[in-house]
């Protein structure tokens, strides 16, 4: 319940357009939902690879018993396209932190590009196929490898000096 207000200014694909998402009283099962999530193309002009920046500031997530869980993102996702659109690529960059609902604070950084690739997405689901990210939480610095180009569903999970290679099971 509650209201989602989409705000446009500017047409998708020309740069600076933007696409305001705010959640005004929302929830879902009784989890109360806040936060603004702004979309904004960051391309240099209609010939270059379309790049957007996203932003979440006030993202929080409210159970019943009164515990929450907050969320801050700041991240740019760049199309590849490529003639054969079964060929394009996504490369994200960026962060997030916030807490979870054991009050614990969390960051996430994106050390080595995510890449996704639209030909692996009936192979390796909506994870990524290549890139690294560091997620540090309260203290404990977790490091996820995610491949270097194959459309697998592996990962190497890296903490304290520990690595351990996981299959991800499962469909996306």
């Amino acid at each position: 319940k509650g209201i989602i207000k989409i705000e446009f200014k500017g047409k998708r694909f020309m740069p600076t357009a933007e696409i305001i998402t705010t959640l005004q009283g929302y929830s879902i099962n009784d989890i109360a939902i806040e936060g603004t999530r702004t979309v904004t193309n960051a391309s240099a002009s209609l010939e270059s690879n379309p790049k957007f920046t996203i932003t979440v500031q006030g993202g929080k997530a409210t159970w019943p018993d009164g515990t929450f869980a907050t969320r801050e993102v700041n991240r740019t996702r760049e199309w590849v396209r490529a003639a054969n659109p079964l060929n394009d690529e996504w490369i994200v960059t960026g962060t997030a932190a916030g807490t979870n609902r054991d009050g614990k604070t969390y960051q996430m950084e994106i050390t080595k590009p995510l890449v996704y690739k639209r030909e692996c997405a009936a192979t390796k689901g909506g994870i990524a196929v290549e890139g690294t990210k560091v997620l540090t939480v309260d203290g404990k610095v977790i490091t996820i490898d995610y491949g270097n180009g194959t459309c697998d569903k592996m990962i190497t999970i890296t903490i304290d000096g520990q690595s351990t290679e996981i299959e991800i099971k499962g469909n996306m």
